[in-house]
């Protein structure tokens, strides 16, 4: 959950120190098929841990804690391992992030040992909790996962039915021939698609960050780029209506509903200038 990456974050120190004096306090220089139990037994918040050479080959199976797998026996790890420099006598800790062998979120620590690393992977909110940095209900966990998984299912069917909705106005109008004759048959499709747009990106955003924890980068503006690209959605499809409004007027010669246009574009005016008052106010306070 993002709580917890934030959690994180600001007792990255107290975290990182636990850890650390925690795997050289046990002495923990290597995992075997021997003392794996006794090593799990030691760290209440390990998941996985496993050893790799000098050159990130990996030289034990996946110690579980109820299970061994050496699918992944003698296959380089070079590639995470690259960007990343783990001096000797030092244990390095990653950043959180979703482990695609629990699908937990965790972070993992790497010690220098005499024949290679050996690779710890913590499950976060287990280390949270073992510093009493976070409590779990649960239930109101598992009840919240379902309703956010429910509300962004419901939008995403929402998009998908305002896309078919805009295609359906196309097509009985491109047949019927009145794509050419009826100015609303050429704006409507474009104003349903606008706000498909938008409401996807709306479901994809509660799905991903509460339901399947896909995305965790960039976490402190997250928020603020899916408010800025449905506004601006918004913005775009009420601008498509006034100018939808404007040209009914005219054509129409009905000039007395003209007020009605003038009054939805200083409407989209002011959340224009609402929308660049917030951004500068946002980007004060990042620079702040």
């Amino acid at each position: 959950m993002k709580e917890a990456v934030v959690i994180f974050k600001h007792n990255r120190t107290i975290i990182e120190n636990f850890l650390r004096s925690t795997i050289e306090l046990n002495e923990l220089d290597e995992i075997n098929k021997e003392n794996s139990k006794i090593v799990f037994k030691l760290l209440s918040s390990l998941e996985l841990s496993y050893m790799v050479d000098n050159d990130y080959k990996q030289i034990t199976p996946y110690f579980f804690k109820d299970k061994i797998d050496t699918t992944t026996y003698g296959l380089s790890k070079g590639q995470l391992f690259s960007k990343i420099n783990i001096e000797s006598d030092t244990i390095f800790i990653s950043n959180p992030y979703i482990s695609s062998h629990t699908g937990n979120m965790c972070i993992t620590a790497a010690k220098s040992v005499e024949n290679g690393f050996i690779i710890f992977d913590f499950n976060l909110i287990n280390v949270l909790k073992s510093l009493s940095l976070i409590e779990l209900n649960k239930p109101f966990n598992a009840l919240s996962k379902l309703m956010y998984g429910a509300i962004g299912s419901f939008l995403f069917l929402m998009a998908i039915v305002l896309l078919g909705y805009a295609v359906k106005i196309i097509i009985e109008s491109v047949f019927m021939g009145g794509f050419f004759k009826e100015i609303g048959s050429i704006f409507t499709p474009i104003i349903a698609i606008t706000l498909a747009l938008a409401i996807y990106d709306l479901a994809k955003t509660i799905l991903e960050r509460e339901v399947f924890y896909k995305n965790y980068t960039e976490l402190d503006d997250a928020e603020d780029k899916v408010l800025r690209k449905f506004l601006t959605s918004i913005i775009i499809a009420l601008s498509i209506e006034a100018l939808m409004v404007v040209f009914k007027v005219t054509l129409s010669d009905d000039f007395s509903q003209m007020t009605y246009a003038l009054y939805l574009i200083l409407g989209i005016a002011s959340l224009i200038i609402s929308m660049g008052v917030y951004r500068r106010f946002v980007t004060n306070l990042k620079n702040d």
